[in-house]
C-alpha cells in the first residue's frame, strides 16, 4: 500500500513542473481526490477473501422411494380362433379357476358332440382290447383242445384209409390233414402271443390308435371355440358381448391374481440400489392409509436400468406381508429401506 501512495505522489509531482505555481489551489484538490481512490484501490487489492469450508453432509442410514402396488400375477386372455360369441358364463368381476370356460363362440356345442363321439370310440377300442386280455387263457386253452381233437381225427383218417384207400376214405384223410393243420397254426399263434392272436391284438391297437388321434383332434377344435382360463383369480377388463365378432388372438378379458401383492418402486437410483439386498424387508405406507404400517420383502432387484426424470434408477418389487380389503391396484405408497453396508 506504501509503494502506491509513493507512485502516486511521484507521478503528482512531476505534473507539477509543467503546470507551476498558476493554478497549485485547484490542482491540490485533484491531488487529494486521485490519492483517496489510489488508497481505495489499494485496500481492495490487498484485501484477502477468507475460503468457505464446504459442510460433510452425512449419509442417512435409510433410503425413501417411491412405489406403486400391483397384483401378484394378472394375464390377459384370448381365443385362438375369430368367430363370432355365442355364450358369457363368467362375468367381469367373478372369480374363475384355472381350465374353467370363460366364454364360447359358435359351432362350440357342435364341437362339443364330436368330443363326446370320440370318446365313446375310444372306450370302445378299449374294451376291445381287454375282451381279447380277458380271454387270453379261454382261446389258448380252446386252441389246444381243438388241436388235440384234430390230431385225433387225423390219425383216425389216416388209419381208415391205410386199411381201406376209397375215395371216400382219401377224402376224409384230406379234410382231417387240412383242420389239423390249422389248428395247429392257430395253436402257434396264441402260443406266441400268450393267448391273443397277433392280427387281432394289432387291429385293436390300431383302432385304439386311431380313436385316440380322432379324439385329441376333436378336443382341439373345442378348447379354439371355448375360452379357458389360463389361471386361478378374478376377472377384469372383460370387453365381450353375445354376438361379438372376436379375432384371434384379441384380448377379450384379463385374469388378475389378487391373493398376494406386491409393490414396484419407482425412483430407486444407481446410488441406492446397491444398498438393497434380495430378501431385505421394508416399511411402507401407502397415501391413501397414512395412518397405516405395513411391511415388505424384496423378491427381485430389476437388472435392467430405466432413465427417469434425468435419472438411471432399477425397479426393486417387494411382497407385501401384510393385506387389506382397502387394498387397490395401482396405489401409491412410501418405501423405506435401510442401508446394507
Amino acid at each position: 500500500m506504501g509503494s502506491n501512495i509513493r507512485w502516486a505522489a511521484g507521478a503528482y509531482n512531476k505534473r507539477l513542473i509543467f503546470i507551476g505555481e498558476k493554478g497549485m489551489k485547484k490542482h491540490s484538490v485533484l491531488f487529494i481526490l486521485f490519492l483517496a481512490g489510489v488508497l481505495i484501490l489499494s485496500a481492495c487489492s490487498t484485501q484477502t477473501q477468507e475460503s468457505t469450508p464446504t459442510p460433510v453432509v452425512a449419509q442417512s442410514n435409510t433410503i425413501l422411494t417411491e412405489g406403486r402396488l400391483k397384483p401378484v400375477n394378472s394375464m390377459t386372455q384370448s381365443f385362438n380362433i375369430s368367430g363370432k360369441i355365442a355364450e358369457i358364463l363368467i362375468q367381469e368381476g367373478e372369480s374363475v379357476q384355472k381350465d374353467e370356460v370363460i366364454a364360447k363362440l359358435e359351432n362350440s356345442t357342435e364341437t362339443a358332440l364330436a368330443v363326446a363321439r370320440a370318446e365313446q370310440e375310444v372306450q370302445a377300442a378299449k374294451q376291445a382290447l381287454d375282451v381279447l386280455d380277458r380271454t387270453a387263457d379261454t382261446n389258448l386253452s380252446q386252441a389246444k383242445m381243438d388241436f388235440y381233437l384234430a390230431e385225433e381225427q387225423l390219425d383216425e383218417s389216416k388209419e381208415q384209409f391205410d386199411n381201406d384207400e376209397t375215395e371216400q376214405n382219401e377224402i376224409a384223410y384230406e379234410m382231417a390233414s387240412a383242420a389239423y393243420q390249422l389248428t395247429k397254426e392257430n395253436l402257434n399263434r396264441l402260443q406266441d402271443g400268450d393267448g391273443i392272436d397277433p392280427d387281432l391284438l394289432n387291429a385293436a391297437e390300431t383302432r385304439l390308435r386311431v380313436a385316440q388321434l380322432a379324439l385329441e383332434n376333436a378336443q382341439a377344435l373345442l378348447d379354439a371355440y371355448q375360452l379357458k382360463a389360463t389361471m386361478d383369480g378374478v376377472i377384469l377388463n372383460q370387453n365381450i358381448q353375445v354376438g361379438q365378432l372376436v379375432s384371434v388372438g384379441t384380448p377379450v378379458a384379463e385374469i388378475v391374481d389378487f391373493s398376494t401383492w406386491v409393490i414396484e418402486t419407482d425412483n430407486l437410483t444407481e446410488l441406492e440400489v446397491v444398498d438393497i439386498k434380495i430378501g431385505q424387508d421394508a416399511q411402507i405406507i401407502f397415501d391413501a392409509m397414512p395412518e397405516m404400517n405395513f411391511t415388505g420383502k424384496v423378491v427381485e432387484i430389476a437388472q435392467q436400468f430405466e432413465e427417469k426424470r434425468g435419472d438411471i434408477t432399477y425397479t426393486v418389487t417387494l411382497v407385501l406381508n401384510e393385506t387389506n380389503q382397502n387394498l387397490r391396484w395401482g396405489m401409491t405408497a412410501s418405501v423405506t429401506f435401510d442401508r446394507n453396508d
